[in-house]
């Protein structure tokens, strides 16, 4: 085993030993991700907590512009988007390149994973209109209608997730002020919000696989040239999924060291807000290298001080305003990263039963005589190398 390798699976073993912060199912959704060598192979660098949720949140990015595609995107046979939903490796750099160009990169040097140009290129593919309200309505009402249902139970198991991870942490923030009455009524609640939890799963994978049973019948009934239209459109959709499973998983994983050292990366995100603020209200970034910002964390609540920066620099823009809204900005952040184990893990779960409709639509075709594309396996973006801005 190579020095590399051993680092790698120590850094691994460290997560594994320093667990996730509450949030009901993450254990399971960890362990799947260190099923994934993508996934592990992100995780295990220097990445803070900057680049750990963004990762997160480009992987939600993706499985919203999934459901989309799929489901609120006009088409017919005709629309030119079904041949947008497609990325090789040079169009997949370019928009890493450009999604690179986000602050949190220049700030914490670390690979680009894929799902970075996914979340990238897929907003940007639009329909002009069509004869179907969609490509899932075109082979099927009633699939479309299906899946909007799954969308929905795909929601409430979100919903219930949260609401075990926001009782177990206010559990634990009194932990030691309740008495043991208190303190049992407490866990009995949170077994009874566990098992709607549980419940709201299996609805959401229920659906799921419902769904794609239906759907893989039905498709192999499609006409050979509809076949071929949609057939390259949802192995585009099929390869972002996976992408984004690797980049939630990697989140997922890199979740525990990356909270280790929370205090110092909110002072980096911190600035990062400041500077935004300013460049999009004047359509100038500021120079930061004068800037004395502190955050001192109260728990989840920080407060800021800065200093150095200049009238000229801010616009016009009042200090005041500017310092306001970087700690609105900074909170909702902080926010993001303490529950990020809580909404990636039902994410990931949702990722999931979209990849098995995509497949049933796939295996269908293929059913039919239909030949899956060749995909090409896209490779992360090396920071080193991507314009980032500072």
């Amino acid at each position: 085993m190579s020095v590399r390798t051993a680092r790698r699976w120590m850094r691994i073993a460290l997560v594994i030993s320093l667990g996730i912060v509450p949030a009901a199912g993450a254990g399971c959704a960890t362990l799947k991700a260190l099923a994934n060598p993508k996934a592990t192979s992100a995780a295990v660098e220097d990445a803070g907590m900057g680049v750990v949720v963004r990762r997160a949140d480009a992987a939600m990015d993706v499985s919203r512009e999934v459901d989309r595609l799929l489901v609120s995107t006009p088409v017919d046979e005709g629309s030119a988007w079904l041949a947008k939903v497609h990325l090789d490796q040079a169009s997949a750099d370019a928009a890493m390149d450009e999604a690179g160009k986000r602050a949190v990169y220049g700030a914490e040097p670390a690979r680009i994973l894929p799902a970075e140009a996914w979340a990238w290129v897929l907003p940007k593919v639009t329909s002009d209109g069509g004869g179907h309200a969609s490509v899932l309505g075109m082979i099927s009402a009633q699939a479309a209608d299906e899946y909007k249902a799954m969308q929905d139970k795909g929601k409430g198991y979100s919903e219930a997730t949260a609401k075990v991870a926001d009782a177990q942490a206010k559990l634990e923030d009194r932990a030691d002020d309740l008495d043991p009455i208190t303190r049992e009524q407490r866990n009995d609640e949170i077994d009874d919000l566990k098992a709607q939890q549980k419940t709201a799963r299996e609805a959401l994978l229920t659906a799921a696989r419902a769904l794609a049973k239906k759907l893989k019948e039905g498709c192999a009934k499609v006409s050979p040239s509809l076949r071929d239209k949609l057939g390259i459109a949802v192995q585009g959709l099929r390869q972002a999924i996976d992408d984004a499973k690797t980049a939630n998983g990697a989140a997922l994983l890199g979740y525990p060291l990356a909270r280790q050292g929370l205090n110092d990366n909110v002072q980096v995100q911190a600035r990062i807000f400041y500077a935004d603020y300013i460049e999009e209200k004047t359509g100038k970034r500021p120079d930061m290298r004068s800037v004395q910002l502190t955050v001192t964390l109260d728990g989840l609540l920080p407060t800021i001080n800065i200093d150095g920066l200049g009238q000229g620099q801010l616009g016009g823009l009042s200090a005041d305003d500017v310092k306001d809204e970087t700690v609105d900005r900074t909170e909702r952040w902080l926010d993001k990263a303490a529950t990020l184990t809580t909404w990636a893990t039902a994410n990931g779960t949702y990722l999931g039963a979209q990849a098995d409709v995509l497949d049933a639509i796939a295996d269908g075709f293929e059913s039919a005589g239909w030949k899956r594309p060749q995909v090409v396996s896209l490779k992360p973006k090396d920071a080193a190398t991507a314009p980032r801005a500072k």
